[in-house]
């Protein structure tokens, strides 16, 4: 389960971005289908390692990018759910990936506290 790894990752990665005194509180990423990364798993995990880590307000905010290609040979673009489908038009499997291998850190919601 490398979705423990990354979601600590993440965690560490958003919080060295929090200005000292503030509460993280949102990581927004987005999440291809062709990332290799189960979204939910990775929500999951992400929830267990923010509360361990200090981080009890923290969510994960997922954007999922589904996977699109481009046919080589009848030359459309569609969506499919992994690579192992062919194309809906012409049965082949000779294809780009256009869109759906990503996995990006977005956005890093926080909130600052006041101090009086």
């Amino acid at each position: 389960m490398h979705e423990l790894s990354i979601a600590s990752s993440l965690i560490e990665t958003a919080a060295n971005h929090v200005p000292e005194g503030n509460t993280l509180q949102g990581v927004h990423i987005t999440v291809g289908d062709l990332s290799g990364i189960c979204a939910e798993s990775l929500d999951f995990c992400f929830s267990i390692v923010a509360r361990e880590k200090g981080h009890p307000s923290a969510r994960l905010i997922i954007t999922p990018i589904p996977a699109r290609f481009h046919c080589r040979m009848c030359l459309k673009d569609y969506e499919a759910a992994s690579v192992y489908h062919t194309c809906p038009f012409c049965e082949s499997l000779e294809r780009d990936i256009l869109e759906g291998d990503r996995f990006t850190i977005d956005a890093i919601d926080v909130e600052e506290i006041n101090h009086v």
